[in-house]
């Protein structure tokens, strides 16, 4: 609502004001508009719901629920060549690809770290929903099912690319050891909360 209809509403009312009738200045209107606005706005647009994500994710890990659910999934991802720490950039991949896949910075080993970010691009985000969307109500007649396959689409498109991969030299061999600290479940700090939502929104935001 804020970078679709305010900002915008802004400028134009601000443009017309100061410069009359924009056919006078079309390519200064055009740039304002439809390149500095309409860019930026495009990108802004998913902030809010992707701090809600950082946030939401900034409670989990400080809680210490992060690391056990890591821990847990090792077992499973193991089995097409991932590590049990790909998924939380694949979690944080389902509200926006970017930063999930900035998040596979964390993995240590070369092998795992590339196959993450190899990877996390068939998880479904919410940049893709409009996408999907559109084609659901072109070719399938507004089928939700449509929609809903598309997550289980892209969870078998990591399967399969993972193990894919595998057969390939460069990330042949097992995944590294999962050795990752487990800290005792303790009430979040929001302090640490919102400087983890803060650092990793700008972070997002600037990138």
């Amino acid at each position: 609502m804020l970078f679709d209809e305010f900002i915008p509403n802004f400028f134009n009312s601000f443009l017309l004001n100061a410069a009359g009738d924009p056919v006078i200045w079309p390519w200064l209107y055009s740039l304002i508009m439809d390149g500095i606005l309409g860019g930026v706005g495009a990108v802004l647009g998913f902030v809010p719901q992707i701090l809600v994500l950082f946030l939401l994710l900034a409670i989990l890990e400080d809680v210490g629920y992060m690391s056990r659910i890591a821990f847990i999934m090792d077992r499973i991802f193991r089995r097409f060549g991932l590590s049990g720490k790909s998924f939380i950039p694949m979690l944080v991949a389902t509200g926006c690809g970017v930063p999930g896949i900035m998040a596979s910075r964390t993995i240590e080993q070369d092998r795992d770290r590339k196959m993450t970010i190899m990877t996390t691009g068939f998880i479904p985000c919410s940049a893709k929903m409009p996408i999907i969307g559109l084609f659901a109500g072109a070719l399938f007649g507004n089928n939700p099912l449509v929609a809903v396959s598309a997550f289980f689409i892209g969870i078998a498109a990591v399967v399969i690319s993972g193990i894919i991969l595998k057969k390939f030299k460069t990330f042949a061999g097992e995944p590294a050891p999962f050795v990752m600290e487990l800290p005792a479940y303790h009430l979040p700090s929001a302090h640490n909360v919102l400087r983890t939502t803060w650092d990793r929104g700008w972070s997002f935001i600037k990138r």
